[in-house]
């Protein structure tokens, strides 16, 4: 996930190309940042999805705070992060996603 930026400035606009292969990546941003015409391994949201040129990458129109706010909510976790907003960086308990394995 990559929030708020232009994604010009380097090393951390080649981060993008970093990823592996098979990872779903997510800019949520103003406006569109970090393309694979202006950057090596960039997004490829703005290519076909039908042609098979973009298998894993989406772009979120919007600022950062909204942007995270709706993902939460569409992940079933605006509670949580109301949770760690309200805390104000004091400890707050989170319960753990059913899907996380701790090792005894």
């Amino acid at each position: 996930i990559v929030l708020g930026t232009s994604l010009v400035v380097q090393p951390f606009a080649g981060l993008v190309g970093e990823a592996s292969a098979a990872a779903p990546r997510l800019l949520i941003n103003r406006e569109p940042a970090g393309t694979v015409g202006r950057l090596r391994n960039g997004f490829r949201f703005e290519l076909s999805v039908d042609e098979g040129q973009n298998w894993r990458d989406v772009f979120h129109e919007s600022d950062c705070d909204s942007g995270c706010r709706e993902l939460a909510r569409e992940l079933g976790w605006e509670s949580d992060l109301d949770a760690l907003i309200q805390a104000k960086g004091s400890s707050v308990t989170i319960e753990r996603a059913p899907w996380i394995v701790v090792p005894p």
